[in-house]
């Protein structure tokens, strides 16, 4: 199979957007107040669900040729399965991302960050 590199960038972007996504709405469903560390992420059974079902429709988008040319633009004839190396550097940057994100977002919790500016003020009264 021949490679074209456009056409490979292409479905690393469509597939570590889509990833990124399915990964990021267990941090958004959290309110500022809690953080995804200290709530419990598959309580919603619902949302788990519908989340199972986007990974499987997006896998199906890659490895059914039909689809694959439907939603990518591989009318040039490139299609390209994805190896176990793109999904583990997929999964490593997205699930780092979002574990970031959660990461930024407990060290800048609005209410911390009060606390420790009223708690430093009463002290240089």
């Amino acid at each position: 199979m021949k490679r074209n590199i456009v056409a490979y960038a292409k479905v690393l972007a469509f597939v570590t957007t889509l990833s990124f996504e399915l990964w990021f709405i267990f941090i958004a469903r959290n309110d500022n107040d809690t953080s995804l560390f200290k709530s419990n992420p598959l309580k919603n059974k619902q949302m788990i669900v519908v989340t199972l079902i986007s990974w499987v429709l997006l896998i199906t988008t890659l490895y059914v040729k039909p689809l694959g040319i439907i939603f990518s633009d591989f009318s040039d004839g490139y299609f390209y399965f994805l190896t176990g190396r793109d999904w583990m550097m997929i999964l490593a940057f997205t699930v780092g991302l979002c574990l970031f994100i959660e990461l930024i977002r407990n060290i800048l919790r609005a209410d911390k960050i009060i606390k420790i500016f009223v708690k430093n003020t009463k002290n240089n009264e």
